[in-house]
């Protein structure tokens, strides 16, 4: 599995093509411009290569969603667990399935299986339906059912769980400390429960699985004997990118790929870099046709990739008719309300009218895979507008809380609301939450994002949107415009 360059079929594009003649290719942002252009894309290359190759994406909604443009963006995990749990998923799955599949997309590099139980987990969070194993069981198979009503391909990530990492195996290869027991009571748990037909083990290090401190996906003691030995899983293994930091401690990324494939992995995905793609691929041609072994392993997953993705590899059929259908539109905004959670409340969230102060933390791109950067003050710039609020009570901040005596001064006394993400954790603004708090007359937050911010110190009214999609941040502005107090109030489920 390649990535390719950018948007057009160029001549760079066609060599790659050419040489290597990939299984699949994954498409990411920087491939698609807009629903027109990307079915183009797709059929251009499918006939380009004299076969429709799979097409792959991570579209998991929300935080990561690589259909935006011209495409129906659904919340996220969390968010669709909070909106109505199972059969939330399944319509949000169903949704993502027929707009892929109305371009050509054949397989969706989702749903995550990881349970969240570290909340100090950076590269998770949200991405996942719950801190509870029972709650991503269910969401995550729905999520399945709803993508294969589409036609669509599943793929459960990340073997054997990222959900108690603090690690990103993006920037380094993370270690998890558990006992076997723990692990296939806990985060393997939804793997052999769920039916779906691909795993994808990602770069981390399980000690009680492993003799060697190295990553689960080069491991023939995790892909071989535990997987397909103890665990019995006789699906498709897809390696998380291989040009991860996490990947590998020593080894280049033509050894990597060799010792992943000798190991037990299926099917080897370079993301980007067209060199390391062609150095890979030659590489691991040698070994298969040098290596009785390695030959022996090719035999074998292509047997095991035939049988399962066979009937996603037939011919090509587009209808950009099926995207952004009013029933689709309607339904996301009404998962987007009933994502709105009360999660703590002594007081009732006031309206625009009624506030003081906002202060607005600046979007943290905490997880590598997001591929859109920059600011996050949609809500709050709109609401002030709205609100007709003066400039000086709106502060938009960074991480680095620069004026917080300021800050601190301008809350004194007054009715102050924020909008964080991710706030719990980073100290320094944790502490500024804490303190505006303390001297506010009446202090509310809401998490755009993880609402474990409504843990930080002080917090005593909070609300969590799980999520900034567009319709999720005009759903969050609407309730502070449109209703006060206990109105607004009864419109929220309660997490409780």
């Amino acid at each position: 599995m390649i990535g390719i360059p950018g948007p057009l079929l160029d001549d760079g594009t066609k060599r790659l093509l050419e040489t290597i003649d990939p299984l699949s290719i994954i498409l990411f942002g920087r491939n698609i411009e807009s629903p027109e252009q990307l079915s183009r894309l797709i059929a251009e290359i499918s006939s380009f290569m004299g076969r429709k190759p799979v097409f792959a994406i991570d579209q998991e909604g929300g935080v990561v969603t690589r259909l935006t443009h011209g495409f129906t963006i659904v919340p996220g995990p969390m968010a669709l667990a909070q909106a109505g749990g199972e059969e939330a998923a399944y319509e949000g799955a169903r949704i993502l399935g027929l707009e892929m599949k109305a371009v050509g997309i054949d397989w969706d590099l989702a749903p995550l299986a990881d349970i969240n139980w570290n909340r100090e987990n950076r590269g998770i969070g949200i991405r996942s339906f719950s801190e509870e194993r029972e709650q991503v069981t269910g969401c995550a198979a729905a999520f399945v059912r709803g993508l294969e009503e589409a036609g669509i391909l599943s793929c459960l990530k990340h073997f054997p769980g990222l959900g108690g990492a603090t690690a990103d195996p993006h920037l380094s290869m993370p270690v998890v400390d558990c006992t076997k027991e723990e692990l296939l009571q806990r985060d393997i748990r939804p793997f052999l429960e769920i039916d779906s037909p691909c795993w994808m083990p990602t770069h981390i290090h399980i000690p009680s699985l492993q003799s060697r401190r190295e990553s689960v996906t080069v491991s023939s003691e995790v892909l071989t004997s535990f997987i397909r030995g103890e665990l019995g899983f006789g699906g498709v293994l897809l390696g998380d990118d291989f040009n991860m930091k996490g990947a590998s401690e020593n080894l280049s990324l033509p050894e990597l790929t060799v010792a992943s494939f000798k190991a037990g992995m299926d099917i080897l995905s370079i993301c980007e870099g067209s060199e390391n793609q062609l150095s890979a691929f030659r590489y691991l041609s040698r070994a298969i046709e040098e290596d009785e072994f390695v030959h022996g392993r090719y035999t074998e997953s292509m047997e095991r990739i035939n049988r399962v993705l066979a009937p996603s590899m037939g011919g090509l059929k587009q209808d950009l008719s099926k995207l952004r259908s009013e029933e689709s539109l309607s339904m996301v905004r009404e998962l987007s309300q009933r994502s709105f959670t009360c999660i703590k409340k002594q007081r009732p969230l006031p309206g625009l009218s009624q506030l003081d102060n906002i202060f607005s933390m600046e979007r943290q791109r905490l997880v590598m895979v997001e591929e859109e950067g920059g600011r996050n003050f949609y809500v709050a710039e709109k609401a002030s507008r709205m609100a007709r609020c003066p400039l000086h009570t709106i502060h938009l901040l960074d991480g680095r809380i620069e004026r917080e005596e300021e800050l601190v001064e301008a809350a004194a006394g007054k009715v102050n609301l924020a909008f964080t993400e991710n706030a719990h954790l980073d100290r320094s603004v944790s502490s500024l939450i804490t303190r505006l708090a303390e001297v506010s007359k009446s202090f509310h937050l809401i998490a755009l994002r993880n609402p474990w911010d409504s843990d930080i110190e002080g917090v005593d009214n909070a609300y969590c949107t799980y999520g900034y999609t567009p319709e999720q941040q005009k759903n969050a502005m609407n309730i502070l415009a449109d209703k006060t107090g206990e109105e607004c109030y009864e419109r929220m489920p309660d997490k409780n």
